[in-house]
C-alpha cells in the first residue's frame, strides 16, 4: 500500500515492440526532406543515438519522426523506460569508446540531424496556444512576429531548387562573381525565399553564386504557397522592385566606394573602378572634376583615351509598349537602358559598364543627369 499523496514507483524496465508507440497527431514539427534525409543517413551509418519520449498511454511526446524512419525500417524492438520526469535515462552504446570517429561524427550527426528538422507548423503551434492557454514568449516562440518567422530556416540542397518559370530578372556572370566576393566576405545576409513546391521567390542569384561556389546546401525560408499562386508571383515582383523605389544620394554612394576601393577590392559591391569614375563625373561639377581623366585619377586608375568613332543612328517609333516589347523579344535586341519611355542600346551590344567604345558627346551633359548621357558604339 501507498500512503497518501506518496507517487507509485515506476514499473519495471521491460522489453516491447515499436507498434505500442503511437505518433503524436498535433505534433508541431513538420519536419524538412533534408532533416528526413540525414536522419535516415545517421541510423544506416551511426545507428541509433538518443532515445524517444512517449506518455503514459505510449503516446509519442518527442521522437515522431525517428520512430517513424525506425518503423520504416522494419525495426520492432523497443526497451522501455518508466519514469516520472525525475530520473534521467541514459542511451548508453556500449559500441562507441570516446574519443573515436564513431563518437564524434555521431555527437556531431545529433545536434545536426535535430537542427536541420526543425520545421514548426505555425498553424498547430497556434491552436495548441489556443487550446491549452500556453505562453509561447516563454519558449521564445513568438510566431506573431515578422521576426520570428524569418528567422524559421530551413536548410535544403541546392539541386532541389527549381528556378521560377516566370523570373524576368537576369543574372549575368558579372553579377555572380561579385555576389560571390559577397558570400566569401560576409556569408548569407539575405535569405532565399522558395515556395511550398520548391520555387525559387527571392534568391536566383544567389543560389546561382552559392552553387558555383560548389556549396551544396543553402538555408532558406519556406512559403506555403505554391509558385503559380498570385500571392507568390506578388513576392516575386517585389523582391526586385521595391528596392527601385528608394533614392540613391549618388555622391555620397561614389564617396562610399573610393573608401571600399582604396582599402580592399569593389567586388562584392556590384561596381567597379570604370564604374565608380562614371558615377563621379556625373555627381561632381566642373570645378571638381573637370574631365574623365581627373575622374579616373580620382578613383585611382590609369587615364582614359577614348574612341572617335563617328555615330549612326537607328530610331524606331512603336504605338504601345507591347508593341516595343515584341521588337525586342522578336530581334533578340539587348536593351541597355529602359528607366524611361525612350530605350536605348548599341549594335554590336556594349554592356553599361564597358567603356571601351563609349565616349561622351556633349560637355555640357558631362555633369548632369546619368541617364542623360549619350552613348555611342
Amino acid at each position: 500500500m501507498h500512503k497518501h499523496n506518496e507517487v507509485p514507483a515506476p514499473a519495471a524496465i521491460r522489453i516491447g515492440t515499436l507498434d505500442e508507440l503511437r505518433r503524436d497527431e498535433r505534433n508541431a514539427n513538420r519536419g524538412t526532406a533534408l532533416g528526413d534525409e540525414l536522419l535516415e543517413k545517421s541510423i544506416d551509418e551511426l545507428g541509433i543515438g538518443r532515445g524517444v519520449v512517449a506518455a503514459a498511454d505510449g503516446t509519442l511526446i518527442g521522437g515522431n519522426h525517428v520512430t517513424e524512419k525506425l518503423r520504416q525500417k522494419g525495426v520492432e524492438r523497443v526497451v522501455f523506460v518508466p519514469t516520472d520526469g525525475k530520473t534521467l535515462v541514459v542511451t548508453q552504446r556500449m559500441d562507441i569508446q570516446p574519443g573515436t570517429k564513431a563518437f564524434h561524427e555521431l555527437a556531431l550527426a545529433d545536434n545536426q540531424v535535430a537542427q536541420v528538422n526543425l520545421n514548426f507548423d505555425v498553424d498547430v503551434v497556434g491552436q495548441l496556444e489556443a487550446d491549452f492557454d500556453l505562453n509561447l514568449d516563454d519558449w521564445g516562440m513568438d510566431f506573431d512576429s515578422p521576426a520570428q518567422q524569418l528567422m524559421a530556416l530551413e536548410k535544403v540542397r541546392i539541386d532541389s531548387l527549381r528556378p521560377h518559370p516566370q523570373n524576368y530578372k537576369e543574372h549575368p556572370a558579372d553579377q555572380i562573381e561579385h555576389l560571390i566576393q559577397s558570400v566569401r566576405q560576409f556569408g548569407l545576409f539575405r535569405n532565399v525565399v522558395i515556395s511550398a513546391d520548391n520555387y525559387i521567390l527571392v534568391g536566383h542569384g544567389l543560389t546561382v553564386a552559392v552553387g558555383q561556389m560548389g556549396i551544396g546546401f543553402i538555408p532558406v525560408v519556406r512559403l506555403t504557397i505554391n509558385h503559380d499562386t498570385p500571392l507568390a508571383l506578388k513576392l516575386l515582383v517585389a523582391d526586385n522592385e521595391i528596392d527601385h523605389l528608394g533614392v540613391v544620394d549618388d555622391r555620397k554612394l561614389s564617396e562610399i566606394l573610393k573608401k571600399v576601393h582604396d582599402d580592399d577590392t569593389l567586388t562584392g559591391t556590384g561596381y567597379d573602378a570604370q564604374m565608380l569614375a562614371n558615377l563621379v563625373m556625373v555627381t561632381r561639377s566642373k570645378d571638381e572634376i573637370k574631365d574623365f581623366n581627373q575622374a579616373l585619377e580620382w578613383v585611382g586608375l590609369p587615364e582614359f583615351t577614348p574612341v572617335d568613332k563617328p555615330e549612326f543612328r537607328l530610331i524606331v517609333h512603336f504605338d504601345s509598349e507591347q508593341d516595343r516589347a515584341a521588337f525586342e523579344q522578336q530581334y533578340g535586341v539587348p536593351i541597355l537602358k529602359k528607366e524611361t519611355k525612350t530605350w536605348s542600346t548599341t549594335y554590336p551590344f556594349v554592356g553599361r559598364d564597358d567603356l571601351k567604345n563609349v565616349r561622351f558627346e556633349k560637355e555640357n551633359l558631362l555633369h548632369g543627369n546619368p541617364d542623360d548621357l549619350p552613348i555611342a558604339a
